[in-house]
């Protein structure tokens, strides 16, 4: 299996040093060997199991309580303008 480390940064939005790369495709590779480890184990008439201690977890209950005021979100916020939370955009390109 051929993995393409750059397409994966590409797609993951960061940059690697050569040897992160290294690093990197070395972790992935101990991953696919694990996976494929298992696709050795004989499954044969074994039923799924969905949840190891096979109990339901308990529901809060729906409260309806006071929220917060907007302008007391917006002055806890590091960055805001007017009436709106600012963050950096995921998409730009600077480090």
């Amino acid at each position: 299996m051929k993995i393409d480390i750059k397409l994966l940064q590409e797609l993951a939005k960061i940059r690697l040093t050569e040897k992160e790369e290294e690093e990197m495709l070395s972790h992935i590779e101990r991953m696919i060997a694990s996976f494929e480890t298992l696709r050795e184990v004989d499954v044969e008439g074994v039923e799924p199991l969905v949840d190891p201690l096979e109990r339901k977890a308990p529901l809060a209950e729906d409260m309806v309580g006071r929220s917060m005021d907007r302008i007391d979100a917006l002055n806890l916020a590091p960055d805001a303008y007017m009436e709106y939370f600012r963050a950096p955009s995921p998409l730009s390109d600077k480090e």
